[in-house]
């Protein structure tokens, strides 16, 4: 049996809880999905702004100082479905009972490409984020624009 099937196995027997995967992993909000292979067009110190917003388009958010652009987009999360109305959590809900038998979902992945670019509009850096549920795009863009670029 395969190491999946034994944990759904067991934390079903345990909690009397079956967790469903995502139904898609087509963005269900945002920008389309950037894979890494997307990614990799982008050169660090080679690729300008330019070539970035024609290849992916307008940016969902931007920063003015220190430069940066956010490419982001919501996949769907599990959905946890329970066989005996045991606790379940659920987004920005605490644990408790549900009502009887039912489904609850887990939440969304919140992911984004973000890119800085430098005083020449040249990429300075660029990163893969899950992004925060409790921040706003803007505020999460521009703490990581002003963050030192690691070497």
């Amino acid at each position: 049996m395969k190491p999946r099937a034994i944990v759904a196995l067991s934390l079903m027997l345990t909690t009397g809880c079956v967790i469903l995967p995502p139904l898609s992993r087509k963005p269900l909000a945002g920008k389309v999905r950037i894979t890494n292979s997307d990614a990799e067009s982008i050169v660090i110190g080679s690729t300008d702004r330019a070539v970035v917003t024609n290849r992916f388009g307008a940016a969902s958010m931007e920063c003015k100082s220190p430069p940066a652009l956010a490419y982001s987009w919501e996949l769907d999360g599990p959905r946890v479905i329970s066989l005996v109305g045991e606790a379940i959590p659920g987004p920005g809900r605490p644990w408790g009972p549900m009502e009887g038998r039912g489904e609850r979902e887990l939440g969304f992945f919140w992911r984004a490409l973000f890119v800085a670019f430098d005083e020449r509009g040249m990429v300075s850096k660029k990163q893969f984020m899950r992004l925060a549920h409790d921040k706003s795009l803007d505020d999460q863009l521009e703490a990581w624009a002003k963050l030192p670029i690691r070497k």
